[in-house]
């Protein structure tokens, strides 16, 4: 073999056994580095708290009764999310009555920043707090989220948290950084409820949403016709027709007389008058024991004349579209004052109840 040859071949295996020494003193570096991240990572996944808290703070120039009332209706809770828009082929379902604890919604989105999860409403204190409990496909966890409102000068302090209990393995690295990921979404969320919120109707009478009770009242089986003219000697002959055969019969009254209302028109509407009673059944041809229905309601707090109602009506529609809501049966007045002990109509306490879904 030729002596070129030789030393081609000489040098060729030299470099080719100093590529083999330093790729294997390049993997066992690398080797060591995966070690010490691995190590690392132990530590921290040991060491690190298996929960997490953000919050954000916003004043919004609106009350705090208001604003509760608009959080538990869930189907307004898209109106101020920071996640609503960012797919606009989400598809959303509502479940419950939609009004208060128990009341959810879920979602599913093939957009991975969004994903499929579902929340529901756990716990609601008037005017004063909303807690939401969330359910990923992932982490295995059921983190909670509570809106805190606090009346102060400029209006209410509108809290909202993030709390996420459980957390193990890797998932913790993740959660270190819940205030980066999550507090721009949830400073946007505060800012477009603010918005919303400052927005609302202007209302001069006390309207919250609220269940009807359930109870038997004594009433006629004919619904009654009448104009606006005509309502205040309707009702009171239709409640003078109740209270006799109650004293005739000994039954006992168990609550202010009420009136629903339906069918209206120009030329006047339908009414029912009523008298609660603690009995269940009755036996006559022109009367009969009805029970009220047990729904979620707009129930307006009203003082005042009778005759002059129908401000309070329009606020009450205002406020009904505002929210979202739907009618789901007839008003029903409730006339709490018994103008005979009362003779000023400026104090005669009526509450208003009209059923939404």
């Amino acid at each position: 073999m030729h002596l070129l040859q030789l030393r081609y071949l000489g040098a060729s295996l030299f470099f080719h056994l100093l590529l083999i020494n330093l790729s294997m003193k390049f993997f066992k570096i690398i080797g060591i580095i995966l070690a010490v991240i691995a190590s690392i990572v132990l530590i921290a996944v040991a060491v690190l708290p298996s929960e997490t808290h953000l919050e954000r703070s916003t004043i919004v120039e609106a009350p705090a009764d208001m604003i509760y009332q608009d959080l538990i209706v869930f189907k307004n809770f898209n109106k101020w999310s920071p996640w609503a828009d960012k797919d606009p082929n989400i598809i959303w379902e509502f479940s419950g009555s939609g009004f208060g604890v128990g009341s959810g919604m879920s979602w599913i989105s093939e957009d991975p920043m969004v994903g499929n999860g579902s929340m529901s409403i756990v716990d609601a204190s008037y005017q004063q707090s909303v807690t939401y409990e969330m359910v990923f496909e992932w982490p295995d966890t059921k983190p909670l989220a509570t809106v805190l409102l606090e009346e102060v000068e400029e209006g209410t302090k509108v809290t909202w948290t993030y709390d996420e209990e459980g957390i193990e393995g890797i998932n913790k690295l993740f959660a270190t950084m819940t205030d980066r990921f999550l507090g721009p979404d949830y400073e946007l969320g505060l800012s477009q409820l603010k918005t919303r919120m400052e927005s609302m109707p202007k209302l001069s009478y006390d309207i919250e949403v609220a269940m009807t009770a359930v109870y038997p009242y004594l009433t006629t089986k004919e619904v009654k016709m009448a104009t606006k003219e005509t309502i205040t000697a309707a009702l009171a002959q239709s409640y003078g027709e109740l209270m006799t055969y109650i004293n005739r019969n000994n039954l006992t009254v168990a609550g202010a007389p009420l009136a629903i209302y339906s069918d209206y028109s120009d030329d006047g509407f339908s009414f029912s008058a009523g008298i609660p009673v603690e009995e269940s059944t009755i036996e006559d041809d022109k009367l009969e024991i009805r029970m009220t229905t047990e729904s979620f309601a707009l129930r307006a707090t009203y003082m005042g004349d009778y005759g002059a109602m129908e401000p309070m009506y329009g606020e009450l529609m205002e406020l009904m579209a505002f929210m979202q809501l739907e009618e789901a049966g007839n008003p029903l007045e409730e006339y709490v004052t018994d103008p005979a002990a009362e003779p000023n109509p400026a104090n005669w306490l009526t509450y208003v109840y009209y059923p939404i879904k």
